[in-house]
């Protein structure tokens, strides 16, 4: 194994941690309490109006879908019983599981469903077109119809979606909410709930197991069958530093990491007590994010720039990530390894080529002015990827301004649209997981449609049509060819730029258990002896 800076800085820090840092020191957990850290503390509890992954994380703790889907990418029944559709394929009916209610014990009804299915549907891309092309009508307590008016060949896929905006049903009385603005009540019907009275956000969070949860009867698959909150309560403490957070795995004050440094899991993988384990089976994208409201990159030639720049074998040599982790080169926008792959495009980028991106820049008419990197510190796949691409736009005579901060602190500031002068931004960096990634609905910093887009505000209207004609053809293959034609397109306009694909375990006790390939860490099924 490489031995890194970082390492030989770990190996020095994991001896004296628990001097250093008693401030956190916590006692062993109890066999019924799982005590986790993630990559990020919750701050926002609201799934529907951040992309955050805590919070989408959060969401699978506490919230329960119609459908979800298994490892072969099928959508399965969750919430739903039974459901019928009529031979022309545009009249759904769904009938939902008798035994489902929330957490205030109150049951789930046609009306919390389609109340949270018109609150996601206002957020979400696929979700929209849901919404337009389809009337939702409450036949029942526990019946209601969709009918489609318009074409639309994704109905369950839609319903079953994964990852960022997925549609979680929640109470009515909650979900006729804006979208836009973030609720504070955690009322679902999920296998866990939400200790509010326990939270203090950016630090710490609390689950407990759900009384009136009743789980489906199927074997577990993927985020499909069986969802059994084993353990009694799970708590997602913060730790000031991963190093300390790796020692304390090691010492059993913590039971669950989510993001072990990638250039430590040998630490891992040489003791007993310890384990790593692939909850995402496709792995990781990592991106820099260019804001395209500001000069130089409101330019496609600063973009494409940035493009030539990119050696993604450098990138996952600074984080660390040992060689059998990560492909070489992944070209493909839909993530290597999916049904979406192609390499299309991508063939110019292949070989970095510095000379040519001080070129483009320079044709995109940057004339040394100060860019504002976003640089954020405190998780080490961000901050080794971070000065990766500051150390290579300096080689080529960028002024660069690089401006420290933790993460939760660039997920604020990101947000602003004003000058980078002004205290907005150039660039930031930033990573995803496979279901968030790998189609043209799942993948949100594709979306260009400028003002409406997220941060870094990239627009184009081909892509955009692109994108919602992918969501409306219902044949596989010709849906591949759409594919093809959004990843030539990106390749033109850069929204963002791919800096490697790669594997992203999670760290756990060996006396974890039962932990599934879920795509996202969730915690239904495990099991602590």
């Amino acid at each position: 194994m490489t031995v890194t800076r970082r390492r030989l800085l770990a190996t020095a820090t994991l001896g004296v941690a628990s001097s250093v840092f008693k401030g956190v020191r916590l006692a062993r957990a109890a066999d019924d309490v799982l005590r986790v850290v993630i990559h990020s503390p919750l701050r926002i509890i609201d799934p529907i109006v951040t992309i955050a992954r805590n919070t989408q994380m959060h969401g699978y703790m506490v919230y329960d879908t119609l459908f979800s889907l298994d490892s072969k990418r099928v959508p399965r029944p969750q919430m739903v019983d039974t459901y019928t559709v009529t031979e022309d394929g545009k009249t759904f009916v769904f009938k939902l599981r008798p035994s489902l209610r929330f957490h205030d014990g109150a049951p789930v009804t046609s009306r919390d469903v389609i109340a949270s299915l018109q609150r996601w549907g206002k957020k979400d891309g696929l979700g929209r077109m849901l919404m337009e092309a389809s009337e939702l009508t409450a036949i029942e307590d526990d019946r209601f119809q969709l009918k489609l008016t318009k074409p639309f060949g994704m109905v369950l896929e839609a319903l079953g979606k994964p990852g960022t905006y997925a549609p979680f049903i929640m109470p009515a009385r909650i979900a006729s909410a804006s979208p836009d603005v973030a609720i504070k009540d955690a009322t679902g019907s999920g296998p866990y709930i939400f200790k509010q009275d326990e939270w203090v956000p950016g630090s710490k969070s609390v689950y407990v197991r759900n009384p009136h949860w009743v789980s489906r009867s199927e074997p577990p698959d993927f985020l499909s069958g069986a969802k059994i909150p084993k353990i009694q309560r799970v708590e997602w403490v913060s730790f000031p530093d991963p190093n300390v957070a790796l020692s304390a795995l090691q010492t059993g004050e913590i039971d669950y990491f989510e993001y072990p440094p990638l250039d430590l899991v040998g630490i891992v993988q040489e003791r007993r007590d310890l384990k790593l384990v692939k909850v995402d089976p496709w792995g990781a994208q990592g991106w820099i994010r260019p804001n395209s409201l500001h000069p130089p990159f409101n330019n496609p030639k600063a973009r494409q720039a940035l493009l030539h720049l990119v050696d993604q074998n450098q990138y996952m040599q600074t984080l660390g990530v040992p060689r059998d982790m990560y492909y070489q080169h992944c070209g493909a926008i839909f993530l290597c390894g999916t049904p979406l792959e192609t390499d299309v495009g991508a063939s110019d980028y292949l070989t970095p080529n510095a000379k040519l991106a001080r070129s483009l820049l320079e044709e995109a008419g940057y004339n040394g002015e100060k860019l504002v990197v976003l640089h954020p510190t405190d998780i080490p796949d961000m901050d080794a990827a971070t000065t990766v691409t500051a150390q290579s736009l300096r080689k080529i005579g960028v002024n660069v301004d690089l401006q420290a901060m933790a993460w939760g602190t660039l997920l604020g500031r990101r947000l602003k649209r004003e000058a980078p002068a002004q205290g907005g931004w150039n660039l930031y960096h930033t990573l995803d997981f496979s279901f968030n990634i790998d189609t043209p609905m799942a993948n949100s910093f594709l979306v260009s449609s400028c003002d409406d887009a997220g941060p870094g505000w990239p627009c184009d209207a081909e892509i955009e049509t692109l994108r919602f004609a992918w969501a409306k053809e219902p044949d596989a293959a010709k849906r591949l060819d759409v594919a093809k034609q959004i990843q030539r397109r990106f390749y033109q306009t850069v929204p963002y730029v791919p800096w490697g694909q790669f594997s992203r375990p999670v760290a756990t006790r060996a006396s974890v258990q039962n932990i599934g390939a879920t795509f996202i860490p969730v915690f239904w099924n495990l099991t602590k002896t």
